[in-house]
């Protein structure tokens, strides 16, 4: 408690308007989000996090469980360790962009393979490229502009001092950066792991949409070779004739385009329109057959990622349950369209599915409570309102400031997998030959499974395959 409301006085103090303050430095080991949020908020309220630091040894005693944490905070706390952090707070948001986006229960398949690409981009622009340190808006240009300053505190009679003209030195920023490049190569280690590209999920790529996907020089009719090799995979695995599912891909795949670009929200919806367009009249079906692409087409909108969609409706009704003094006042439907709206509405739909389901809601809203009463004038907005609004100091405008200015990047070299970098060591290769075996036997279980195209299985793969097979026999 003295932590959370010390770190909230002191950034008020300070002005920083960086959030709320730190409340906590504790965090839930299932919950990623629980370790970048107070670290973000600690790079942006530093001085704060010092002041409540001394307070803490002052008020709880230096010689008390919380003095001697707070003493040993302060003392390790320098340039270089306040660097790290925020280029971890760099790296760990973009894990978090990665990883919420492949949590969600409705996550479009088709962009899977797109994300990863994105997110491996993405930290390859920041620290091979040294983005993070130029780019205006990220979490490490904020910690070096602080840096320019002198910060000068005392732990129990000795000074401290970070920062200052010059500061961080060039030493200072390579070694950071080095730390972060092995986390670059363990994470395009993991991502190949966890999303490997012989996965079939990773296959439907093809059906992505959108021009800004496009490299240069490639048009809507051209099929890369990573299409080509994702096409071989989907029609093996699903006996469907290559050379057909080909010319009927390309067949509809402009009117799908258009349908995107229109404004529908669902990939697999734009499809299914190309698919009902050229079939609207017999004559049009029979010039526009598409027999073998519905059959993969299928599979794309039938293939989930996760089953948990059951438990989640539960824990929706759970937190929307309707209070036992609404219940009284509800006729006996209300309650049941209450639970169902709960259980429809998701904050990733659509825009045309979200205004179907306000549509719907207002229409029950109207047939139980009649019409609302309506404002006689202008609703008046308030200045905090306003004030809130212009805000460029939240935590969620800072984030969105950081992410654009990572978009906004230079492509990256092709510097993702370097190696011999300095700061590399034991612990480092220890993970990268533990994520480099989970690969591989992810590999032998789709060579039994028939999922590798002819060109993925050499000689060792098959035997390790034929090894793999005989143990489950025994077994």
């Amino acid at each position: 408690m003295c932590f959370r409301s010390g770190s909230q006085d002191e950034s008020k103090k300070r002005g920083t308007g960086f959030g709320n303050g730190v409340k906590k430095f504790s965090s839930s080991g299932h919950k990623h989000e629980t370790v970048q949020r107070p670290l973000i908020q600690a790079v942006g309220n530093i001085e704060a996090v010092i002041r409540v630091g001394q307070k803490i040894i002052a008020l709880r005693g230096r010689t008390s469980s919380p003095g001697k944490a707070a003493e040993k905070f302060l003392k390790m706390l320098d340039a270089e360790s306040y660097l790290q952090v925020a280029m971890m707070c760099d790296g760990s948001d973009e894990a978090i962009i990665l990883s919420q986006y492949t949590d969600r229960e409705d996550v479009d398949n088709s962009e899977k393979a797109e994300r990863c690409d994105m997110f491996l981009e993405n930290i390859a622009r920041l620290f091979h490229n040294g983005g993070a340190v130029t780019a205006q808006g990220t979490f490490t240009r904020m910690a070096m502009d602080t840096l320019q300053r002198t910060l000068t505190f005392s732990v129990n009679g000795e000074l401290f001092s970070m920062g200052g003209v010059g500061q961080p030195s060039e030493d200072v920023v390579t070694t950071c950066l080095n730390h972060m490049k092995c986390w670059c190569r363990l994470a395009r280690a993991i991502v190949e792991a966890e999303f490997p590209d012989f996965q079939v999920v990773m296959a439907f790529s093809i059906f992505n949409l959108g021009s800004e996907r496009l490299e240069a020089g490639t048009k809507f009719s051209d099929i890369t070779p990573k299409q080509n090799r994702d096409m071989e995979r989907l029609c093996k695995i699903l006996d469907v004739d290559l050379l057909v599912f080909k010319e009927q891909f390309m067949d509809h795949r402009a009117l799908a385009e258009r349908a995107w670009a229109k404004g529908t929200d669902d990939k697999l919806m734009c499809w299914r329109e190309a698919l009902a367009r050229n079939s609207a009249r017999p004559e049009q079906a029979a010039k526009h057959p598409h027999s073998e692409l519905l059959r993969v087409l299928i599979r794309f909108g039938a293939w989930k990622a996760s089953t948990s969609g059951v438990e989640q409706s539960f824990g929706r009704l759970a937190l929307k349950g309707v209070d036992e003094s609404h219940r009284a006042n509800m006729v006996p439907d209300t309650e049941q369209w209450v639970f169902k709206i709960a259980v429809d509405y998701k904050p990733s739909m659509g825009r045309a599915q979200r205004q179907k389901l306000i549509t719907d809601a207002q229409k029950i809203w109207v047939e139980v409570y009649q019409r609302h009463r309506r404002r006689s004038g202008e609703r008046v907005v308030t200045r905090q309102e306003i004030e809130k609004k212009r805000s460029t100091c939240s935590e969620a405008s800072i984030l969105r400031a950081r992410r654009e200015a990572v978009r906004q990047l230079p492509a990256s070299a092709g510097g993702h997998a370097l190696h011999d970098i300095p700061g590399w060591g034991g612990t480092h290769a220890k993970e990268e030959s533990f994520q480099r075996a989970k690969l591989q036997a992810r590999r032998v279980a789709a060579c039994l499974d028939g999922l590798l195209l002819p060109d993925e299985v050499d000689a060792d793969l098959r035997d390790a395959a034929e090894a793999e097979e005989t143990r489950q026999l025994r077994c």
